[in-house]
């Protein structure tokens, strides 16, 4: 009777075990499903806001601006004047040795370069040297404050969550020529059009 009553509570024991081990499984499973999802829908979100901002920064953007503010970043040792700007939630601070406002038809011109360029987020490369800060204004008040690097034909979003991204713009294309061309009619004597030069000089040659 004993034997038999303890060989009863063993098996009991066991499938009671294998049930737990099984509902576990389970649920370990469905977690890691439900993260799978989670993450595809974040990533959906994301890469959908990243669209739209690709919009809401170039030919939308072109279509409102009317001035512009526009800064030639150097190093804080060789300029003597700073400019702030919010991106995000985030303040930057930086030197600049030169700087252009565009008013009415000079703002139109540049407005024009910058909305025929194409614009996504898989155009930018993976650095950001800040060359200019560029303030785009609307009726004096500012719809987007950023930084262009050249290097990485890219420029700084505020991100879904507040945070700080970039957006890539098509600089090798005839368009974006057209529009680094304008630039650098407007800050003909900065350094930085012979460092382009070089880099995509370089560039060249490790592709050969």
């Amino acid at each position: 009777m004993n034997r038999d009553a303890h060989g009863y509570r063993t098996v009991r024991l066991r499938t009671l075990l294998a049930v737990a081990v099984g509902v576990f499984a389970l649920v370990v499973v469905l977690t890691l499903w439900n993260l799978r999802s989670l993450h595809q829908q974040v990533r959906a979100l994301l890469l959908g806001n990243m669209e739209l901002a690709a919009e809401r920064y170039g030919w939308e953007l072109a279509q409102r601006v009317d001035s512009l503010e526009i800064y030639e970043i150097e190093a804080a040792g060789r300029a003597t004047n700073s400019v702030s700007i919010h991106i995000g939630g985030r303040t930057e601070t930086h030197s600049y040795v030169a700087k252009r406002k565009l008013n009415g038809a000079e703002a139109k011109v540049f407005m024009e370069y910058w909305g025929r360029m194409r614009f996504h987020w898989g155009l930018s490369g993976l650095c950001h040297y800040p060359a200019f800060v560029v303030r785009f204004l609307e009726d004096a008040e500012p719809k987007l404050e950023t930084t262009l690097c050249f290097e990485c034909h890219n420029f700084q979003i505020p991100g879904l969550f507040g945070e700080t991204t970039f957006m890539g713009f098509e600089q090798k294309s005839p368009k974006g020529q057209a529009f680094v061309a304008h630039m650098k009619s407007l800050f003909p004597d900065s350094p930085k059009w012979v460092a382009l030069q070089e880099m995509e000089k370089k560039q060249g040659k490790q592709k050969e």
